[in-house]
């Protein structure tokens, strides 16, 4: 099937292709001084995709724009807790924290380009976590993977105000939840005894 493209009425610089809409948005290499084109990631609607638009040439216009070429998710991460050091606005457990809940995302999602990061990436993610993140193939608790949806929650979300996302892909991704609690075991007589 060919792909379909569009352009959005009355809305400059949004496209639709096979059924997803994108932004444009034109860019001066600083080093070159010529002009390209920078595509968006997709979105639901055109409305959505003309919002963040308008966004992304605000922040064009203000200078706070900058694009993470091929910047990797592992190489933006790493930055990203370097530059929180402790002793300013952070707690040294806090940054352990961080720490702790970043090694079980970087060996699978690290390699992946900051700006290809998709929502279904996250969605398996917690899914392998879930099933096989620990050591020797054991399940990782529910807990640890929503500690993993806290913090790269946060660090996308720096990403997005510091310009190198167009939308936090974390924002269509739902926090882990449990079925239920374990059923809680009582000891009886016999169990006291034994210990």
């Amino acid at each position: 099937m060919p792909e379909r493209r569009g352009r959005g009425r009355n809305r400059p610089g949004v496209y639709q292709r096979r059924g997803k809409w994108f932004y444009t948005l034109d860019l001066k290499d600083a080093t070159t001084g010529k002009w390209h084109k920078k595509w968006s990631h997709a979105f639901l609607t055109q409305s959505e995709a003309w919002q963040a638009r308008l966004e992304a040439q605000g922040r064009l216009e203000r200078g706070q724009w900058s694009d993470p070429g091929r910047m990797t998710v592992g190489e933006y991460l790493g930055r990203w807790e370097r530059s929180r050091p402790v002793g300013f606005g952070m707690r040294a457990t806090t940054a352990n924290t961080y720490g702790y809940q970043l090694k079980w995302v970087v060996p699978r999602i690290g390699s992946l380009l900051l700006r290809d990061l998709e929502p279904d990436h996250v969605r398996v993610l917690y899914r392998e976590l879930l099933e096989s993140g620990a050591k020797g193939g054991k399940p990782l608790s529910v807990a640890t993977v929503q500690g993993v949806h806290g913090v790269l929650h946060k660090a996308f979300e720096d990403a997005v105000d510091d310009g190198l996302l167009f939308r936090n892909p974390l924002h269509r991704v739902r926090r882990p939840v449990g079925d239920r609690r374990p059923e809680i075991r009582v000891w009886d007589a016999d169990d006291a005894v034994k210990f």
